[in-house]
């Protein structure tokens, strides 16, 4: 059975100057492309880079995310590329392919590109059997002036998105779709995550930042540090996630976790390890944020 046509209308990502990332459930395809091969090649249980080209990298992170949920809800093994290789080699073809190909084994991508972000003024019916139209010599008084017809007119956002698929071991295009959607605010969020704020903290510091301290395996201990502040309000409905994880590679070095100097680390020193966050009413985890009145 050949599951690669599905990733056709998976998630067609509309991204506004904002960053909005929506569910296209009303775009519209300008163009379309699907290569000859397309039929025998098929991506389920492989990996597959969900890859988004922007210099946004707040919203190239969350709609990669986003992608990469979807594609794995297929049955692919949907991976974010900003998991895979750093920033800055993702701009150099050469460089981004030995991360991208060689060291992940990625078998394909899906890639958008956010490509223009219009506004346009629509003319309604109306405008045209106003007093102002219908006779040359009202229309004459009225295109001199500076007059507005109310309910004639419409201003809206068109943001286009280029989507491609592609076969990393052929290095073919395999799928292509040029789609636009109006007032991306107005249509629902689909399930967007979006990350706020984010901070690398080394536990050894912990308590001091002269004097550092290996974790006690199964020791409860208190690690307390500021994430930097930033204006940023949350709407009504929206939840908060907050995520707890060891490794952030490739945004950071890779974490060996085990008390040692990173730099020094071998490939035998990295292994696995599990965090606990405890949340009861002894130990009781939280965050703090400050509130501002509008």
């Amino acid at each position: 059975m050949n599951y690669w046509p599905r990733v056709r209308p998976v998630l067609f990502v509309a991204v506004a100057a904002t960053g909005v990332v929506v569910s296209a459930a009303s775009v519209q395809f300008q163009s379309m492309y699907k290569s000859t091969d397309a039929a025998s090649i098929s991506f389920f249980g492989k990996k597959v880079a969900a890859l988004v080209i922007s210099k946004d990298d707040n919203m190239r992170m969350g709609a990669e995310e986003a992608l990469a949920k979807e594609l794995t809800a297929l049955g692919m093994q949907g991976i974010a590329t900003y998991r895979i290789a750093p920033k800055e080699e993702l701009q150099d073809p050469e460089r981004a392919k030995a991360w991208i190909q060689q060291r992940t084994g990625v078998e394909g991508v899906v890639a958008l590109r956010p490509v223009s972000v219009d506004k346009r003024t629509t003319y309604t019916p109306s405008m045209w059997v106003s007093g102002y139209y219908n006779t040359f010599w009202g229309y004459y008084g009225y295109g001199w002036s500076s007059v507005y017809v109310p309910a004639s007119t419409s201003k809206d956002t068109f943001i286009v998105v280029e989507n491609t698929v592609y076969s990393v071991p052929k290095n073919e295009l395999l799928w292509a779709a040029v789609v636009e959607t109006a007032n991306p605010k107005n249509l629902q969020m689909g399930g967007y995550q979006r990350m706020v704020r984010a901070e690398v903290f080394r536990g050894k510091f912990r308590n001091s930042y002269e004097k550092p301290q290996p974790f006690t395996p199964g020791k409860i201990e208190k690690v307390s540090f500021d994430l930097n502040e930033i204006a940023h309000k949350f709407a009504k409905g929206h939840r908060i996630m907050v995520q707890v994880q060891s490794s952030w590679f490739p945004i950071v070095d890779r974490n060996p976790q085990k008390y040692m100097k990173i730099p020094m680390a071998k490939e035998s020193d990295f292994q696995k390890a599990t965090i606990r966050i405890y949340h009861d009413a002894v130990n009781s985890s939280n965050i703090v944020l400050p509130v501002l009145n509008d």
